[in-house]
């Protein structure tokens, strides 16, 4: 259901977030968010062996897809809107009790990066806190960076339309993305298309610490 792990120089958390979405998970909610703020805490305290913290979930925090037809997402939610951002809309007032719950513990615990799929598509989002853009930055960046990517091998693409106020690029085609580390300054992430493995985007966060975000 969640679990974390280290893997090399990132400790790496994954959150079920099915339990702000579907009615028979919500019991597992308070449980989740009890057994994070520990394991956070450990790798805070562990930052000098493992310095980056990366959160990750099926379900994005920030997205700007419009389509979630069926046709389109082949899961039956939402329907198509393009030209009108509303922001992960498709998950009705859940977003905001997610970040509710989840955004003051990346706080207090300065986490890094938080990944996500669901949505058929690639969206890099900068620094953000509250539905806030903090700064078009990525070096010593003052809130955790968000990446989508989830059209690694879907059966069908999501589309975009007008870009959220903390977009940074989006791609509605298929590919998937590495994650690249050799110290505790510079992180890389490097979207891939499946098309000829060609680059499309690298996201290089670079910090100076690693510290709880004031």
């Amino acid at each position: 259901r969640y679990y974390s792990v280290d893997i090399g120089l990132v400790h790496f958390v994954s959150l079920d977030l099915n339990v702000y979405y579907f009615d028979t998970e919500g019991q597992y909610r308070q449980g989740q968010l009890d057994w994070l703020e520990k394991d956070l805490e450990a790798a805070q305290s562990n930052r000098a062996q493992v310095p980056w913290i990366i959160l990750a979930s099926h379900y994005p925090m920030y997205c700007s897809s419009v389509t979630l037809a069926g046709n389109l997402h082949n899961d039956g939610q939402g329907d198509e809107d393009p030209g009108s951002f509303k922001g992960c809309w498709s998950y009705g007032g859940a977003i905001d009790v997610v970040r509710g719950d989840l955004e003051p513990l990346m706080k207090k615990f300065g986490v890094d990066l938080y990944f996500a799929g669901h949505e058929h598509d690639y969206e890099s989002i900068w620094p953000v806190w509250n539905n806030t853009i903090v700064s078009k930055s990525f070096v010593d960046p003052k809130a955790p960076v968000h990446i989508v990517t989830g059209a690694g091998g879907a059966p069908a693409l999501d589309k975009f339309g007008d870009p959220a106020p903390w977009t940074r690029r989006q791609l509605s085609a298929w590919g998937y993305g590495r994650i690249t580390t050799e110290n505790s300054t510079v992180l890389t992430y490097t979207h891939v298309l499946n098309d000829g493995d060609a680059i499309y985007d690298e996201v290089v966060v670079a910090k100076s610490s690693h510290e709880p975000f004031a």
